[in-house]
């Protein structure tokens, strides 16, 4: 059979287009594999950020709670109220309301702290593959530490022994380098020939009721000549001496007939502290009873004390300067040694400061230690104190118009940033916060 040229060439265009035919269905098949594999990516994509933002979210709501706890831990609240104040900030930073998406747990006797966050959210595109939601959590430490190192004081210094959290306490001022009185109303201690007579018997200290250290008062004679009978040896020494009729006699007496002027000073000064003639004479006597009242030892054994930062001495004006402005204390460390500054307060500016201050939070150094020998400051008039601690007091009263001056106030755990802090230093309430957990989202203290 004959076939002609243009039939064969119509059976290969109708061959042509039925191949072509069958490949446009292949081509959708491998379009809608090549799609679904895209979409894939694409839930992958956005459905994995979704799950690190998330991730970051509850790490930072992890940080946020750890921090806010062991700040409430560190202030002594309670634990119903740390629970409250980790698991609000936690919520408020994206953490689940239930139970279980919070869980906290209290490390190394209650100075470090533990929370595990959660939440659970939605998904994308994974929904197409029966994924309709991921759960994500993190973990955060926190701990607080005792501060080791602070500046920025408050130019008091406190007895570590006396630091009772949460309590006032009243202290009782440090006599540094209190100055010595005459307890006679004049200058003038009427003797009569024969009558004895010690002179400390008439030697006070003007600003305390303590006994007196006598290793450190000297007694010269203001101008000579001196009594034949009686020295200054036996001031010195506490001796008790008796007056002869000679030493009333005309010519006698270097302030006049029968008057002797003896000079009262603390060893460690030039200055004078006071003046006391004996008048030797016949007429009046008040060897008796013009004596100092007895000492009162104190009982309180918590004593306050002025500190001068640069070293000795400052002024109450320079004192004045340190309350009113505590960048000028520098940093300070436990260990170190600080000088003392006046034995009170008597500029009205001090006081009007203090006023200022009362039932406001200061940061102090704490002491237990004193030495007055010189080997940590230049004189041996002021003490130096070792510093043992840090704490916050709030003043919350003063009396300096009675002997001994009195301030109370009370000592209140607080959370600062210090210059250095260190778990293995004196906890006195003054602490420093910091995360723990490498991966936090905030690192503070």
């Amino acid at each position: 059979m004959k076939i002609s040229f243009k039939t064969i060439i119509t059976r290969l265009q109708n061959q042509v287009e039925q191949v072509r035919r069958q490949e446009k269905g292949v081509t959708l098949i491998y379009l809608a594999l090549v799609l679904m594999v895209l979409i894939g990516f694409a839930g992958i994509a956005i459905d994995g950020s979704n799950v690190y933002m998330q991730r970051r979210r509850m790490q930072t709501a992890a940080d946020a709670a750890a921090l806010t706890g062991i700040r409430s831990l560190a202030v002594a609240r309670d634990n119903d109220q740390v629970i409250a104040d980790l698991t609000s900030i936690a919520q408020a930073n994206g953490a689940g309301s239930e139970p279980e998406n919070i869980q906290t747990t209290r490390l190394n006797d209650n100075t470090m702290i533990s929370v595990q966050t959660s939440a659970t959210f939605p998904t994308y595109f994974a929904k197409l593959f029966y994924f309709d939601d991921f759960t994500v959590g993190a973990t955060a430490k926190a701990e607080f530490t005792p501060v080791k190192k602070m500046k920025d004081l408050f130019p008091l210094a406190l007895p570590c022994d006396c630091v009772a959290l949460g309590q006032d306490v009243t202290f009782e001022n440090q006599y540094n380098d209190t100055a010595l009185a005459s307890c006679l109303q004049t200058p003038y201690l009427y003797v009569k020939p024969g009558e004895s007579f010690n002179i400390r018997d008439y030697v006070h200290y003007a600003d305390s009721p303590e006994a007196v250290d006598w290793t450190k008062v000297t007694f010269t004679y203001a101008i000579q000549p001196q009594p034949a009978n009686w020295h200054l040896s036996d001031f010195n020494s506490g001796t008790s001496v008796t007056v002869a009729a000679s030493d009333a006699a005309a010519g006698t007496g270097n302030a006049g007939a029968g008057r002797y002027r003896i000079i009262v000073r603390r060893t460690s000064q030039t200055i004078t502290d006071d003046t006391i003639i004996i008048r030797v004479q016949n007429t009046t006597s008040v060897t008796s009873n013009h004596k100092c009242p007895a000492p009162v030892p104190s009982t309180n054994p918590c004593k306050f004390t002025w500190l001068d930062w640069d070293g000795p001495s400052t002024t109450s004006d320079e004192l004045f300067e340190n309350i009113a402005d505590f960048t000028r204390s520098g940093p300070w460390e436990i260990g170190d040694w600080v000088n003392a500054g006046p034995p009170w307060v008597t500029n009205l500016q001090c006081k009007d400061q203090l006023d200022q201050l009362l039932e406001q939070p200061v940061h102090i150094p704490l002491y237990n230690e004193t030495v007055t020998d010189g080997s940590h400051n230049s004189t041996t008039t002021y003490p130096s104190y070792q510093i043992c601690g840090f704490a916050e007091f709030v003043l919350k009263d003063y009396n300096f118009n009675t002997n001994p001056k009195t301030l109370t106030g009370e000592f209140v755990p607080a959370v600062v940033k210090s210059v250095e802090s260190d778990a293995a230093a004196p906890d006195y309430g003054m602490r420093s916060i910091h995360l723990l957990n490498a991966d936090a989202a905030t690192s503070t203290q």
